[in-house]
């Protein structure tokens, strides 16, 4: 009864290890800036900027991703809402166009898009 009981609790704590991981996951964006730089071909001084802009962007889903509940989801749309309106500061028109593809399609490839409805 006892190696039962231990079994049933070791696969409970390493299922929710591997569910905790997962999530992890999702919310560890890594952007590759000269990919960006080459598809929205930034200005000189746009660089640097847009490099900080994301590094907040990456600190921000982090600290959503170990949240739990609501307070979860007000850090995503947090995170999200606020890298988009330091970047619409940072880019021309045509850039932020080109950006808000990115965006979404790395919230849906991410699992995100459930907090967007």
């Amino acid at each position: 009864m006892k190696r039962l009981f231990l079994a049933v609790a070791a696969m409970m704590v390493w299922g929710a290890a591997d569910v905790q991981a997962s999530n992890a996951e999702n919310f560890n964006f890594q952007f590759n800036l000269h990919a960006m730089n080459h598809y929205l071909k930034f200005h000189d001084d746009q660089f640097n900027q847009v490099e900080d802009i994301q590094e907040y962007f990456k600190e921000c889903m982090l600290r959503a991703g170990s949240s739990k509940g609501q307070l979860r989801e007000k850090r995503i749309k947090y995170a999200v809402y606020s890298n988009l309106k330091l970047m619409k500061q940072v880019l021309d028109n045509e850039q932020y166009r080109k950006y808000l593809r990115i965006v979404n399609v790395s919230i849906r490839n991410n699992g995100l898009k459930l907090y967007f409805n």
